[in-house]
């Protein structure tokens, strides 16, 4: 069991979540200062770090996707041959029903404890990790779209998400 966990952590490829948990929590943080005007209490610190959490899951999600949908990519490359499911660690339908599940905890969470434009946005994310990895779009494999559909979910979406936690994106 503790070994199938690793390998779930593996798959995450844990250092890439940093930056969305980070920034969901610094982003949420400014916002609740914004419409509270006070830092939060314990249970307010909780939500901040709910929602720097969800940011990591949808990372997490595009992450395990990339890696689905590189499988036959990721085997000709060497420094990329001992990732979990090109080396039979887990197997590709057992990671594509990890990502189906984190997705949908992830988005249920979002709408059901922060609302519609997290929800939205969040959303708007996934549909950019669907873009990106997945056949016929697989913008990763387009220059000028794959840097867009890079750049949009993870910089500017990410912050608006994080932002919309607790006060209004469209202010």
């Amino acid at each position: 069991m503790l070994s199938k966990l690793l390998v779930y952590l593996e798959l995450a490829r844990p250092k890439t979540l940093l930056a969305p948990l980070l920034g969901g929590i610094l982003f949420s943080l400014m916002a609740y200062r914004v419409r509270f005007t006070s830092y939060p209490d314990l249970s307010g610190w909780l939500l901040v770090v709910l929602v720097g959490f969800i940011l990591a899951c949808m990372n997490y999600s595009s992450n395990a996707l990339n890696q689905i949908m590189d499988r036959d990519i990721d085997a000709l490359q060497p420094h990329k041959k001992n990732r979990p499911i090109h080396s039979g660690r887990i197997s590709s339908q057992e990671a594509t029903g990890l990502v189906v599940i984190l997705l949908l905890v992830t988005l249920s969470l979002g709408y059901s404890v922060f609302g519609f434009w997290f929800g939205l946005l969040l959303s708007t994310i996934g549909v950019f990790i669907w873009l990106y990895n997945t056949p016929p779009f697989r913008l990763r494999m387009r220059l000028i779209w794959c840097n867009f559909s890079m750049s949009v979910p993870r910089g500017a979406l990410g912050i608006i998400v994080a932002y919309s936690a607790f006060a209004d994106p469209l202010d």
